[in-house]
């Protein structure tokens, strides 16, 4: 109670101290015309994509860049596409928000150069590329075409056609359907309750890659890694397909509740592998599951 108080009375000095203009400044709203494509580019800003109830867009920034007046807000109508970009004057500390609320189905094409993006309760084509934000996406429905150096992947409860890439950053996916092309260099794949709609596949150069379906596989799909394990769960599922795993001989393992019905060593790019398999069923789906270094698992 007693830092709540002290906390009310900072904020009542504060208001008292800092003239009205500089608290203006600190916030700012513009509101356009419904677009179809919204581009948004920032420096280190967050962006928050949130679906509106009307047929304007509305853009909130909240500025905490030091001085204030280094940051400027550049508009741009272009016909069918609004274009928002965020440029800094100068030498300056802190950061900002956008919230950006929009009508459904307006497409985001988000850019930044550490920046985050956050959208939620849109169904709309999202893209973006951002060298260390992270990616918070909840609750969408539409393509996602998604890019980070070294920032992570949050999705949750969407849909649609998913094309995500980091460099070192982690992929969290729980409860999404759609088809899969996820991509790691050294993060790790941690998917939950998936439900693929076409082929996909999930891949990382050095982290695990741990996939749970969230209904038995009807598609191909491969779980793969190349010094981390890789692991695909049916969490229950029936298991049904032709199952093929794959790692280096004597540096990995693999792991299978179901007998094998082929086995054998085979001679890649100067390196030997052991290739096992068996079929359950039709053999379709296609799932290949497979690590150089790390296990290969498969559980039912």
């Amino acid at each position: 109670m007693r830092t709540v108080k002290m906390i009310i009375a900072i904020l009542i000095v504060a208001a008292i101290i800092m003239p009205p203009q500089v608290m203006a400044d600190r916030f700012m709203t513009e509101k356009f015309e419904a677009k179809d494509v919204v581009r948004v580019k920032t420096l280190s800003a967050d962006v928050i994509v949130k679906k509106g109830s009307g047929d304007e867009i509305i853009l909130e920034i909240e500025n905490n860049y030091y001085p204030e007046k280094a940051f400027k807000l550049r508009t741009r109508d272009s016909g069918r596409t609004l274009k928002l970009t965020e440029k800094i004057y100068g030498d300056c500390d802190g950061s900002a928000t956008w919230t950006l609320t929009v009508p459904q189905n307006t497409e985001i094409d988000f850019n930044s150069t550490s920046g985050g993006l956050f959208v939620a309760d849109i169904d709309a084509d999202i893209s973006g590329n951002t060298a260390s934000g992270d990616y918070e996406i909840r609750n969408c429905s539409g393509r996602y075409d998604l890019n980070t150096a070294s920032g992570d992947y949050d999705f949750i409860q969407c849909n649609g056609r998913f094309d995500i890439n980091t460099a070192s950053g982690d992929h969290n996916i729980e409860k999404c359907e759609g088809q899969f092309d996820i991509n790691t260099a050294s993060g790790n794949i941690d998917a939950e309750e998936i439900v693929l709609s076409k082929r996909s596949k999930f891949n990382s150069a050095s982290g695990d890659v741990e996939v749970a379906l969230g209904k038995s596989a009807e598609y191909d799909l491969s779980v793969n890694s190349a010094s981390g394990d890789a692991t695909l769960d049916y969490d229950g599922n029936d298991v049904k397909g032709y199952f093929e795993f794959q790692v280096r001989y004597r540096r990995g393992d693999i792991e299978s509740p179901f007998d094998f019905d082929d086995e054998e060593r085979i001679r890649e790019h100067g390196q030997t592998y052991m290739l096992k398999s068996f079929t359950r069923g039709d053999s379709d789906p296609d799932i290949r599951i497979s690590s150089a270094t790390g296990d290969a698992t498969l559980k039912k």
